[in-house]
């Protein structure tokens, strides 16, 4: 098993955002996922982080409605 990289980490975040704050029962999922990926276009520090497959990820959970079943394949 290889170590997981910042880039995992950072999906994982995006994976559970909405699921464990009370801010994430007053805000849709979706909405989450947009606001994180209107705020990665204002990040400048990424720190290892594959902005690109990152704000992919989140889109991809947009088109999926949001949804999280578990499933989602981490590494690359």
């Amino acid at each position: 098993m290889t170590r997981p990289t910042e880039t995992d980490f950072e999906i994982i975040f995006i994976r559970d955002l909405g699921k464990f704050s009370a801010a994430g029962k007053r805000i849709s999922r979706r909405d989450l996922l947009r606001l994180y990926i209107m705020a990665a276009s204002k990040r400048v520090d990424w720190d290892g982080i594959d902005r690109e497959r990152a704000v992919s990820f989140a889109a991809a959970e947009i088109k999926r409605g949001g949804v999280v079943d578990g499933s989602d394949e981490i590494s690359s």
